[in-house]
């Protein structure tokens, strides 16, 4: 039995581990004193961030504005996804609890997006800082061009 165990486990695809939850959390204005609402999406819905412009947040100079991504939140109610600019094409979404924050976020023109592992985050908050950040612009879906 545990012969059979151990070579399903070798044979099947690894999969990504997100957190205790679906790997999308909204956070407030104050987070980390950004002046914007954040963000944290797991990488696993992203992929690569650094393709999309963002830095690596441990490893980059405070001094200097965070980067502009080139990516752009949409809202719809409670619908949030994540859309690529250049191709307009959906990379990510999810359904948000509605709260003040959903309400703080469709009322921001623009949000620190933070691309990392949820599941690293929840055990450890020094996980933020392998996570990568940059800014998007946040819209509501309907007035989209």
């Amino acid at each position: 039995m545990t012969a059979t165990i151990e070579v399903l486990r070798q044979s099947l695809p690894p999969v990504a581990r997100l957190g205790f939850d679906d790997g999308w959390h909204l956070l407030p204005a104050t987070f980390l004193n950004l002046k914007m609402p954040v963000l944290i999406v797991d990488r696993a819905y992203i992929g690569d961030p650094s393709a999309f412009g963002l830095e690596q947040l441990g490893a980059r100079d405070p001094k200097t504005p965070i980067p502009r991504s080139c990516l752009d939140v949409e809202l719809l109610d409670n619908l949030l996804w994540i859309r690529d600019q250049e191709s307009h094409m959906i990379i990510a979404g999810s359904r948000l609890n509605a709260n003040c924050l959903v309400k703080q976020l469709a009322l921001a023109r623009t949000a620190a997006l933070l691309i990392g592992s949820s599941y690293q985050l929840e055990l450890s908050c020094l996980a933020l800082w392998s996570m990568f950040i940059g800014t998007a612009n946040v819209s509501p879906a309907a007035t989209r061009r």
